[in-house]
């Protein structure tokens, strides 16, 4: 006669194993929603990622179950836990399936929060039918789980597991470790059949080592960088982007254009005290006194300066912006100074990826260094472009600020101040004054450099023929709302997402602009002015034009780590597994969960409109 542990346990690797199955068959269902080809790499992944990643979902499920029978082997508990566990567990994999199938996307808290506030029939807009459909389902699931259980229990005693579950265990780790293995060579050359079908397996997160690659001789710094070459043959994007092509009738002589920013440069630090020059310039142009980046760090930053749509889609991304397909069609002379280089992020992969000659390292040991060089490289291009036949295309884009880099003998009017930029040394109770003076000497010493540009446009007489946009990536905080938050990449308020914005285009006049505008708005405007797009706005971007815009009322902003939301009251933070929080505009935590159904639908609706 077994032992009441042992009588579970054999009947939980029984009970187990028959809904490991189960759970796999059902997830088959992910298999014909793919969301690119396969080749023969791709069918091995998405075989080692299906057998790791479900077997791993099912086992977080499972574990609640072992600790119960560890600490408190009782026959009904044990019972009770494992059918509602996994009876919930199938349904949600159920509607998981019909999730991903329709809208691209995975279930998650936060759409079940949504769910729950105002129910699947009103949000997903089910039909009477359907809904009762589903609630069968889910009824037959748990009649179905009941009748296991029970069938599995009056045989427990004569039953025997032939293997280990161990086994089990050990095929569905070594599974994963596989899959992410080849995860992080894909994402070294850029293998669509790979990244994007990892997005099929929910919850799936893959590794990144391209660092790793480097250090280890698997694959040269030089293999790295031409490794992007590959997405230029034959390669499918898995993205409808644009979701049209493009018809484009410019009617003029087309203009050169410039677009300087400056890495980490807060909306309220653009003063004539700060930034003199580009202050001095501003004057001729039109300035957005409320705009907004799409993200807190550089990569949703310029992501979504460059391509218009959140940068939830950064992975899935195998193309150029639309801006940079428009630049090739009309000869362009591309040109791209990035100060701190392409290594990281890898823009070179997605934003640039057909740019000519594309800098990956800018010469100087220092970010002042390299600030100084691009300008150099900046002046070079502006004193031949009278030499060209083709107008021309730049991007510079500083690092000082970001690094707080600053010469030796570069004036700093701002006092006091302190070199020691230790977080470490950064709390609550901090004076902010002397790291945030710092930062402002940043401030003038690359408003110098920009100065030079702009005065050699002026000296070139190229200011009638060129539009300059400049702008930022992302802000800086400095302790602002008392919540012990320094730098960015860490909230969504004002002080971390709003940045200036100085559009400058000949013949328009001046003006100060106070609508709530973003970087997804950029783009639109130059394809609209500059090439005479005529394709809806939506085709490329979820903004518009900033000079006809009426303002946005939600905000799609993301990091490194998370996404969020900017839906005045409030701020949504969704990190990974759908783990969601609500903030006021202050970074004070909501208690409640505020939901904005009309807002909230709409961020769905632009985070999966692009997939195919």
């Amino acid at each position: 006669m077994m032992s009441s542990r042992k009588l579970c346990a054999n009947w939980l690797k029984w009970f187990g194993t028959c809904n490991l199955i189960i759970f796999y068959l059902l997830s088959g269902f992910y298999l014909f929603h793919l969301p690119a080809p396969l080749d023969f790499s791709g069918v091995l992944f998405v075989v080692f990622a299906f057998l790791g990643q479900l077997g791993l979902l099912f086992l977080l499920l499972l574990l609640p179950v072992a600790i119960v029978l560890l600490i408190f082997p009782r026959a009904f508990l044990v019972l009770l836990l494992s059918i509602i566990l996994i009876s919930l567990g199938l349904v949600v994999l159920f509607v998981d399936t019909f999730i991903f199938s329709t809208y691209s996307f995975h279930i998650n808290l936060l759409l079940l929060k949504v769910i729950f506030t105002f129910g699947a029939q009103e949000f997903f807009g089910l039909s009477i039918l359907q809904t009762v459909v589903s609630y069968t389902i889910s009824v037959f699931v748990i009649l179905f789980e009941i009748f296991l259980a029970w069938f599995f229990w009056k045989r427990s005693q004569i039953l025997r597991f032939k293997f280990s579950f161990s086994v089990l265990i050990i095929i569905i780790l070594i599974s994963m470790m596989i899959s992410q293995i080849f995860y992080a060579y894909a994402y070294a050359i850029g293998k669509q059949s790979i990244l994007q079908n990892s997005r099929a397996f929910p919850g799936y997160v893959g590794t990144q080592a391209d660092g790793f690659l480097v250090r280890h001789h698997i694959m040269t710094e030089q293999q790295l960088f031409s490794a992007v070459d590959i997405p230029k043959s034959g390669s499918v994007s898995t993205l409808n982007y644009p979701a049209h092509p493009i018809i484009s009738n410019p009617t003029t002589t087309l203009p050169n254009i410039i677009i300087i920013g400056i890495d980490t440069w807060r909306a309220d630090t653009f003063t004539p005290r700060t930034t003199p020059n580009i202050d001095r310039f501003s004057k001729k142009a039109s300035v957005f006194y409320n705009h907004f980046s799409g993200g807190n760090a550089t990569l949703p930053g310029l992501y979504t300066l460059f391509y218009s749509i959140p940068s939830l889609y950064w992975n899935a991304t195998n193309v150029p912006p639309v801006i940079f397909q428009e630049l090739a069609k009309y000869h362009y002379q591309e040109n791209v100074f990035f100060s701190a280089g392409l290594e990281y992020p890898p823009f070179y992969k997605n934003i640039f990826l057909n740019v000519p000659n594309l800098q990956f390292h800018i010469l100087g040991n220092k970010p002042y260094q390299r600030d100084e060089k691009i300008t150099e490289d900046a002046l070079a291009v502006i004193q031949n472009a009278e030499k060209n036949k083709t107008p021309f295309f730049m991007f510079v884009f500083y690092d000082s600020v970001h690094s707080s880099s600053l010469p030796p003998s570069a004036p700093q009017p701002f006092q006091p101040i302190t070199l020691n930029l230790n977080p470490e040394n950064l709390h609550n109770d901090t004076n902010p004054i002397p790291y945030f003076n710092f930062y402002k000497n940043t401030l003038v010493y690359d408003d110098k450099l920009v100065g030079e540009i702009l005065d050699q446009l002026e000296k070139s007489n190229l200011l009638d023929n060129t539009i300059v946009i400049i702008t930022s990536d992302h802000g800086q905080e400095f302790n602002d709302n008392h919540k012990d938050y320094w730098g960015h990449v860490s909230n969504f308020t004002e002080y971390q997402t709003k940045v200036p914005l100085i559009v400058y285009i000949p013949g328009k006049k001046p003006q100060a602009i106070y609508t709530k505008t973003s970087h997804y708005d950029v783009m639109p405007t130059l394809l609209q002015e500059v090439f005479k797009v005529s394709n809806p706005i939506s085709d490329y971007s979820i903004g518009s034009n900033l000079f006809t815009s009426t303002g946005w009322t939600f905000l799609p902003v993301g990091s490194y780590n998370f996404e969020g939301l900017i839906a005045p009251p409030y701020i949504y933070n969704f990190y990974p597994l759908g783990v969601s929080a609500v903030y006021d505009m202050k970074a004070n935590l909501q208690k409640s969960f505020p939901v904005n159904n009309d807002s909230l639908r709409a961020y769905f609706q632009d985070t999966r409109e692009y997939y195919k």
